[in-house]
């Protein structure tokens, strides 16, 4: 685990993948299961760069880690860098 918000979602990673659990609360979805899904780039900005040019507009966030976009489908993703997820290296 690398932390537990104040909002009770908990942060969790094995150093590369970084899986939030979020209270319904927390993210203001009105159901059960996959709200959205995240990414972290090695270069964020390259990436944003590349969800706009695709047609993603940015969404709001209180987060300071991710930009937050919704794609033509409607399919929420997040692309930033969180604390204790590293992005992968091209091999």
């Amino acid at each position: 685990m690398v932390q537990k918000r104040e909002d009770g979602a908990v942060d969790l990673t094995d150093g590369s993948i970084n899986i939030a659990i979020l209270p319904l609360a927390a993210n203001r979805s009105r159901s059960s299961g996959l709200d959205h899904i995240g990414f972290s780039a090695k270069d964020d900005q390259e990436q944003i760069r590349r969800v706009e040019f695709a047609g993603g507009v940015t969404e709001p966030t209180r987060s300071p880690y991710e930009t937050k976009f919704k794609g033509p489908e409607g399919i929420v993703v997040d692309v930033g860098r969180w604390p204790g997820a590293a992005a992968l290296d091209k091999d």
